[in-house]
């Protein structure tokens, strides 16, 4: 029997592509086809479905008379939709050996929402990679498909930029960014995706550099004291830079303060001990960094 599914949605929602729909006699699959485009404007998806063999020892078909029901499975069966009527434009609700049917279908599921994930900080770092991670508090109403962090070099990366895949289960996770270039600036969020789409944590800047490994002094700029335990003094040679950012030891940006040529001063009482860096951007996005510790 021959099925032709001319419109097919969700919530009122056309199905995306990669939807199956499956034709069912009671349990048994008997027939499915995957959306590969949406159906509307004479597009419709063809599904067979194979009479039940009676000389095989299992049911493997449809029987004719039975009713048909349908079912919609999402994302690889991270969600099944059973709630669906159907409007046949030609046939009917029984299976026949010979016969075929048009039909529109209406699947209705629970309201579900994207995740709810929260961007981890980096945690520590090797030569080129970083440990990070996030923390999944929601699922949205349906089960997590895929979740992870993913980073590039501009803000608010996505899952088509570089990205890791950390599992599938609520709670926190942590994952390992790797191919990263000592000395480069990165942007990294946390991401979860259910059926329903995908959410991002918030948008981590991230400056790559190990701990211990010494920058290149700056000669158009002074900076003193330094150990410095309250007022860094910063002495401008020139006004070649715009702004200067406060990273950690672990490259996690903290502040970015407009430069005042040709002096100013930063406030590190507010930090903890530890060894920080500024990071001096010029107007055309290049930057000189120099290492601070604090008292």
């Amino acid at each position: 029997m021959n099925f032709y599914i001319t419109k097919a949605t969700i919530n009122s929602s056309d199905l995306q592509i990669g939807v199956e729909i499956g034709v069912f006699d009671g349990s048994i699959c008997v027939g499915a086809g995957v959306i590969t485009k949406t159906l509307s404007g004479g597009t419709y998806l063809s599904i067979f479905t194979s009479k039940d063999d009676p000389d095989t020892p299992s049911k493997d078909g449809f029987t004719a008379g039975n009713t048909i029901t349908f079912k919609l499975c999402i994302n690889a069966g991270a969600a099944v939709i059973t709630n669906v009527s159907v409007n046949y434009l030609s046939g009917s609700g029984i299976f026949s050996a010979s016969g075929s049917a048009m039909a529109e279908l209406i699947g209705t599921a629970a309201t579900v929402s994207i995740p709810t994930v929260t961007t981890a900080i980096i945690s520590s770092a090797t030569s080129s990679s970083a440990t990070g991670g996030g923390i999944i508090s929601s699922d949205g109403g349906a089960a997590i498909i895929e979740s992870g962090v993913c980073w590039s070099l501009t803000v608010n990366p996505t899952i088509y930029d570089a990205k890791t895949s950390d599992g599938t289960a609520i709670g926190s996770f942590t994952s390992t960014i790797s191919g990263l270039i000592n000395g480069v600036t990165y942007h990294i969020r946390a991401f979860a995706t259910n059926y329903s789409g995908t959410a991002y944590g918030s948008d981590i800047i991230y400056f790559h550099i190990t701990t211990g490994i010494e920058v290149t002094d700056v000669s158009e700029i002074k900076i003193y004291p330094n150990p410095v335990s309250d007022i860094l003094n910063i002495e401008y040679k020139n006004d070649k830079f715009k702004i200067v950012n406060v990273l950690n030891s672990r490259g996690i940006h903290l502040e970015k303060v407009d430069i005042i040529f040709p002096r100013q001063q930063l406030y590190f009482s507010k930090y903890e001990s530890g060894i920080y860096f500024l990071e001096f951007v010029r107007p055309d996005g290049s930057a000189k960094r120099m290492k601070v510790i604090n008292q």
